[in-house]
């Protein structure tokens, strides 16, 4: 799910076409080569920003849109990616208010950080795709530097800093923590998995070769089987 690195070389491509095409027109007509000129810059611009943006925000393709309650109360939809802020080392949103004209990027496009929300939930469509309609089913709890969301939920719970993961995306830059049985949050790291897994023959050998997702899921199966054999047991 990461973003293709052959997007951003069409990006320069394009960008390299269009500054060429219109240098040639400019140079016959000479008059319009300070607009051209302008134009060329706020295209590069642009582009330049696009691709920016592209590594900063991990392992998403496409945005989400958010329902986000900050600390003064107001609630507010905004449909961003999360990126990631490399020198405060915090995760953000960006919450685009129409008010303001694009040329005023710094009223018209604003950061939101973790530490100014109280809540923070997922826009779902539902299953139904025959019916228009959203809900907001997929809640995150923000602390100091990120959004944390429940992506894998079982014996095993999975924190993840997006909502949405890969199987390949699970991996520490991607990860909050992970508990077992309700217990304290721990580091996503492969002894801490395989501590966990460890009861499970097949899901320490997933672990083992470095398949965490697999690993979690396969040892959750087993927990949820094993309880409800149990349940069936006690219920004769």
């Amino acid at each position: 799910m990461r973003y293709p690195i052959k997007n951003l070389l069409a990006f320069v491509t394009i960008i390299a076409s269009f500054i060429f095409c219109n240098t040639k027109v400019a140079a016959q007509y000479p008059g319009m080569a300070a607009v051209y000129k302008q134009i060329a810059a706020n295209q590069q611009n642009q582009w330049m920003m696009m691709m920016g943006n592209a590594l900063l925000r991990g392992n998403q393709v496409f945005p989400d849109t958010y329902k986000v309650k900050l600390k003064d109360s107001t609630v507010k939809e905004i449909t961003s990616f999360i990126y990631t802020d490399s020198i405060k080392h915090k995760d953000y949103i960006i919450f685009e208010d129409t008010k303001f004209k694009r040329s005023d990027a710094a009223h018209r496009y604003q950061k939101i950080y973790p530490d100014q929300t109280l809540t923070i939930a997922v826009q779902s469509r539902s299953y139904d795709y025959t019916i228009d309609d959203y809900t907001y089913n997929t809640f995150g709890k923000p602390t100091d530097s990120c959004w944390m969301f429940d992506t894998i939920i079982g014996a095993i719970k999975v924190y993840g800093k997006y909502s949405k993961l890969g199987k390949n995306d699970y991996k520490p830059e991607n990860i909050v923590g992970i508990s077992l049985n309700g217990g304290k949050m721990e580091k996503f790291t492969d002894g801490n998995i395989k501590k966990m897994v460890a009861t499970n023959a097949k899901a320490l050998e997933l672990a083992n070769d470095g398949k965490y997702y697999r690993a979690i899921m396969r040892f959750n199966k087993g927990v949820e089987k094993a309880t409800y054999k149990k349940s069936n047991k006690a219920a004769e």
